[in-house]
This record gives structure tokens, C-alpha cells and sequence, in this order.
């Protein structure tokens, strides 16, 4: 019994090791991309914008998000692919509450209720908590709502067709109301005189009377004298006799008296809008004008974003503000205590380091997103990743931009430095060496002979080793940095799916993104030193000790005090404070 006992203690030590390591959450910079701050235009040399007062926002919005705008109460409530419900301030571009609820295929509302489609039913949210309220009606395939007065127009598929009906929103009747025939499931608004307007086949805009159902006119883009010309009828929005028109590439708005005097006023030489494949991705998206003139448009798959934007006719046209709620990817902390971050399809933003406030958001570099390292020169160097192949993005202390040549055919997931050499991992499963040159030059792919690598993605070097997450392994290795690339020693039975790497004296910090946990292990011996971390689930309110699939850390030491910097999915990049227990 005795020894059992020993045993038993033997092992719950090697499984569950005392904690050694204590960490407080100090601060949050960056919640997933967040306000840029002014844009900076790294050709002119010139900033653009920004709203560096406000503080950043939260959110994981990744693919369309439908919306509907409080004009009355300056509040806008936006739904995405996630889940979640978000109540943003249309002023200053701050998320004010979320909710996580699920994905609605579409949103309007009244004076106290979102309705949202959900399936065969379309449910009421209440505005003020954003809690389910109740099922309104259920109704087959139902795809489209606007609202006016308390009724509510649903377009939905029923007995092979599409037709449109109408509802009281205060008694839940059927209004009796002759739809119209060309009803389909493409896009609709209703003016502020009741008129009803629908795209059909993107080539026609049909235009009905909301109470008789009748036609009052009908425009085609091929016969109809639009100047300029759309591609296409994307989404409709129409305010004060103009009307708006997103061809999935540019933004027109024509009056209805005389459609020969349209103008472009987004796209083209849009600042932020060049910054994505907007033919590929900008599909998905949704428009709305307030009684201003300020458009509002929710983008949709692939990146994810949704901007406020003034009326300006020509040149560039900068957002008042724009909300990233792409991922976070990687971040470091630059020579100077700020924090940059690697935004997908979002470029880079820098945050100020006592205050979060987000300080320059340089857009177009670092493609999909990927790790971002500072150099003690005041150098980032991102691995930006396209769809042909990663190169390394250097900004330089005066934010000038230079890229290394491509390496076609691959990823770039993590990145290190020493004084001669940069490191990057890759999809190759190896690890590639270049010169620290301006551009950086690559100079060979190197791995331990024998050793055999799975979607490497974290990396950290010191003066003699490399340490490197083979992550589908589930096991971290550390070897020589110089040939012949003997191993040191192999670390596993710790991970479910480790990733980004840190060290800070005898300590090596490493990002479990599938165990949503920190785990820090000896550096001389690979040996488990503490686990930090449980499984986070997103509410209201982050829980700050609590951590959803951590990609990527680092611990510096400002000022006697060690600190760790973790970005997970859900919570941007928290800082806490560290103390290491005797």
C-alpha cells in the first residue's frame, strides 16, 4: 500500500505539477484588431484619420455580418458567422456589449427589439441585453426582413416560389397583401416613402409599392442610362430620392431624377479598401446611409471588417473608423514598450505601451497575417503570407517598408532572430535561415538529420539553440543552430497542440492553443516546470485568467517586473504580470 501510495504521488506530480509560476492580469492592448488609430501611408510618408482617443474593441468576426442601424439611439447591432450579437457605439466605432447567441441570416429592429432569422424562425432580441426574447413566426425558408411603421416585410420560399409577406409586430397578424411576383432572395430596402426595393438577377431593380404590392418602376442597368456603369446590382440602399449601389467593388450613388449623374464615392483609390482583394472578398457585404450622409458597411468573407465612412466624391476616402474583428495573429513588443500587432488581411497596428491607444495602423503588408518580431534597432519584421507563396515584410524605425524576394509554395508561420540570422517556420516542415540584411536575403532551409517536422509553428532562438513546436508532434525540440543541428532534447506528453515560443532565463513559455493553456518548461532539460491556464468561454465580460485557443506570447522584463503578453481568439493580447514562486 505503501508503495502505491509513492507511486500515486510520483505521478500526479508529473501530471499535475505544483504551481510554480503565478500570473495577474494587468491590461488588455489589442482585442482583435481593433480601431486603427491614424492610417499611415508608408509611399507619402503621411497619416490619414484615425481616432486614437478611442479604446479598442472585441470581437471574433470572421465571415458576413449582418446589421441594423438605432439611428434614434446612435447604436448599431451587428451579428456575424461566430455567434455573436455586438452593440456598437456608430459614433466613435466602440463595441459597447456582446452577446453570443448564434448566426442570424439577417437583422432589423424597432424601438425594442432586434428580430433575426434563425432556420425556419424568426426570433425577438432584446435591444437593451441582447437576450433572447421570443419566436415571433415560424415560416419556411425565410431569407430577407425589412421594417417600416411596425410591420414587417419577410421574404421567404414557400410552394416552389419566393413571395413577400407582412406582419404586425405588435400582434404578430398576417397582413393581408398581395405580393409581388418578382420576389426573389437577393437583396431589398424600403425608402423613407414606403416604396419597396428589390434587386432581381443583379441586372434589374424592381420597385413596389409596400402596401398594394404594386409596381411602380422598374431600372435596368443595360437599358437605364447609369453613368458609370456598375458591374453589377450587388446590395441597394435608398435615402432622400439617392440611390446607393455596391457592385461588390465600388460603392455608387446615383439620383433617381437623372441616373446619368452617378458618382463613385468608395473604391478606386479608397485607402482601406485597397488593402484587401475586394473583388474576391467584398462580396457578402451590407450598406446603410444615415440621415447624414455616413455610410456604414459590414464586409464579408475572408476578412472581416465594417467601417464608417463620410460621403467624400474623388480621391482617397479614409474611414472616421473602422472595426478589424480579424484575428489577431501574431505581436511583439518593439524597442520603445509598444506593442505591434499582424492583423489578418488587416496589416499592422501599434498600440501604445502604457495606454493601449492604438497609435498607426500601416495597411497592404503582411498579407493573411502571420508572426511579427521586434528587433532592440527599432526593426519589425513580419512574415507576410499570400496566396503564391511568404516573403518577410521589414518596417524600419522610420516606417519605411522592405520585403525579401518570395518563397513560392509556402506558409511562414512563426519567426526568430539572433545578431546574424533570421529563422522562420513554414509549411516546408523545416526551418528557413536568412541573412539579417535590408531586404533580408534567404539563405538556406536547415533540420536535424533524421528528424521529421509536422506544420512547425512556433520558434525561438538563443546564442547556441533553436527551440521549435512541432505541433501536430505535440512535442517541442530544441537543437544546435549550427551544423550538423544535434538535438538537445525532445519535450512531450505535455502538449495537445503547442505553437508560439517564448524563453526568459532558464524558462521556455509555450502557447497550447488546443489544451488552452501556457505551459513552461526547463530550457536546459525540457522538464515541466508549471501549467498556466484554463479553458475560456466568451460572455460578456472576458475572464481574464481564462484563455480560448492561445496562438501566440511573449515574456519581456520592463522595469523589475516580468511580464506575459498571450493573444487568444476571443480576447485580444492581455498583458499580465508574473511572479515566479519559490
Amino acid at each position: 500500500m505503501k508503495k502505491l501510495f509513492i507511486i500515486l504521488l510520483i505521478f500526479s506530480t508529473f501530471i499535475f505539477p505544483d504551481e510554480k509560476i503565478k500570473i495577474k492580469y494587468d491590461m488588455t492592448f489589442a482585442n482583435s484588431g481593433g480601431i486603427p488609430g491614424p492610417l499611415f501611408d508608408s509611399k507619402g510618408k503621411k497619416f490619414y484619420g484615425g481616432s486614437p482617443e478611442n479604446e479598442g474593441v472585441t470581437g471574433n468576426y470572421m465571415g458576413r455580418g449582418f446589421f441594423t442601424f438605432d439611428e434614434e439611439n446612435r447604436k448599431i447591432y451587428l451579428n456575424t458567422r461566430g455567434g455573436e450579437f455586438y452593440e456598437i457605439d456608430a459614433d466613435k466605432g466602440i463595441v459597447l456589449k456582446v452577446k453570443s447567441l448564434y448566426f442570424s441570416e439577417g437583422l432589423v429592429s424597432d424601438e425594442k427589439f432586434i428580430y433575426s432569422i434563425n432556420g425556419d424562425k424568426i426570433q425577438r432580441i432584446y435591444k437593451e441585453s441582447l437576450d433572447y426574447f421570443d419566436d415571433f413566426v415560424k415560416l419556411p425558408s425565410p431569407r430577407k426582413m425589412v421594417l417600416k411603421d411596425n410591420v414587417l416585410f419577410v421574404a421567404n420560399f414557400e410552394n416552389g416560389k419566393w413571395q413577400l409577406k407582412k406582419f404586425n409586430t405588435e400582434t404578430k397578424e398576417v397582413i393581408p397583401f398581395s405580393s409581388p411576383p418578382s420576389i426573389n432572395s437577393a437583396e431589398m430596402c424600403i425608402d423613407e416613402k414606403g416604396r419597396l426595393w428589390t434587386i432581381w438577377d443583379e441586372k434589374n431593380i424592381k420597385v413596389y409599392d409596400s402596401n398594394s404590392g404594386n409596381k411602380l418602376l422598374e431600372l435596368n442597368l443595360e437599358k437605364d442610362k447609369f453613368n458609370p456603369k456598375p458591374k453589377e446590382f450587388g446590395d441597394i440602399f435608398v435615402r432622400k430620392n439617392l440611390i446607393y449601389i455596391w457592385d461588390w467593388e465600388y460603392l455608387y450613388s446615383f439620383p433617381l431624377n437623372d441616373l446619368s449623374k452617378g458618382k463613385i464615392i468608395l473604391g478606386g483609390g479608397n485607402e482601406l479598401l485597397n488593402s484587401f482583394p475586394q473583388k474576391t472578398y467584398g462580396r457578402h457585404s451590407q450598406i446603410y446611409v444615415d440621415d447624414d450622409g455616413d455610410i456604414y458597411i459590414s464586409f464579408g468573407i475572408g476578412f472581416s471588417f465594417f467601417a464608417r465612412y463620410p460621403t467624400v466624391y474623388g480621391g482617397k476616402q479614409y474611414p472616421k473608423w473602422f472595426i478589424n474583428f480579424s484575428d489577431t495573429i501574431g505581436f511583439n513588443i518593439d524597442n520603445k514598450g509598444n506593442l505591434w500587432t499582424s492583423v489578418r488581411l488587416g496589416g499592422v497596428i501599434c498600440y501604445d505601451g502604457k495606454t493601449a491607444i492604438p497609435l498607426i495602423r500601416i495597411p497592404g503588408i503582411g498579407g493573411y497575417g502571420s508572426d511579427i518580431l521586434c528587433d532592440e534597432k527599432g526593426n519589425k519584421f513580419i512574415c507576410g503570407i499570400g496566396d503564391h507563396g511568404s516573403l518577410i515584410d521589414v518596417i524600419t524605425d522610420d516606417y519605411t517598408v522592405k520585403s525579401s524576394e518570395m518563397i513560392e509554395k509556402t506558409s511562414f508561420t512563426s519567426i526568430a532572430k539572433d545578431e546574424l540570422f533570421i529563422y522562420v517556420t513554414s509549411n516546408k516542415n523545416c526551418i528557413s535561415k536568412f541573412i539579417d540584411d535590408m531586404p533580408p536575403e534567404w539563405q538556406q532551409d536547415i533540420l536535424p538529420q533524421g528528424l521529421t517536422l509536422n506544420r512547425p509553428s512556433g520558434l525561438e532562438v538563443d546564442d547556441r539553440f533553436l527551440y521549435v513546436s512541432d505541433t501536430e508532434n505535440k512535442r517541442i525540440i530544441k537543437f544546435e543552430k549550427y551544423s550538423p543541428f544535434k538535438v538537445q532534447w525532445i519535450s512531450e506528453g505535455f502538449f495537445e497542440g503547442p505553437c508560439d515560443l517564448s524563453l526568459y532565463k532558464d524558462y521556455l513559455f509555450v502557447c497550447d492553443y488546443k489544451k488552452n493553456k501556457i505551459i513552461v518548461l526547463d530550457k536546459n532539460t525540457g522538464s515541466l516546470i508549471s501549467e498556466i491556464g484554463e479553458t475560456g468561454k466568451h460572455g460578456d465580460k472576458p475572464i481574464t485568467y481564462k484563455f480560448n485557443s492561445p496562438r501566440y506570447l511573449k515574456i519581456i522584463e520592463t522595469d523589475n517586473q516580468v511580464y506575459l503578453y498571450v493573444s487568444d481568439n476571443l480576447q485580444g493580447v492581455r498583458r499580465f504580470k508574473v511572479e515566479f514562486l519559490k
